[in-house]
């Protein structure tokens, strides 16, 4: 007989769309075996709109909404692979920066609906 899993395994992966970062998606949900007990964060991670980038005919508006999109692609395909686990993925997107990075790891992540 095989013990219940009582402890909680917390995968959090990196994701940039490439097929490293996919395989990692993948791994972390074939290491957490039927999915109890795990939890998968995505996390992208976008560098910050820089001056040079915007400007009168590409306000940073349009610059930002190009990297939200991007971001929302990236995380939606590896989000996929999560749910066809069996577990609900939780997803960020974070900017570039250590204020935003520290600020994400003292972030609670958000309850499940489930």
């Amino acid at each position: 007989m095989i013990p219940e899993r009582t402890e909680v395994l917390h995968f959090l992966v990196a994701v940039d769309g490439s097929p490293h970062s996919q395989a990692a998606v993948r791994w972390a949900t074939l290491t957490g075996g039927d999915g109890a007990g795990l939890r998968c964060t995505l996390l992208n991670v976008q560098k910050p709109i820089m001056s040079g980038e915007v400007g009168v005919l590409a306000p940073a508006s349009i610059a930002q909404g190009e990297r939200d999109r991007s971001a929302a692609d990236i995380l939606e395909h590896a989000a996929t692979i999560v749910r066809a686990s069996g577990m609900p993925p939780f997803t960020r997107t974070i900017e570039w920066c250590m204020f935003s990075f520290s600020r994400f790891l003292n972030t609670p992540p958000p309850r499940s609906s489930a």
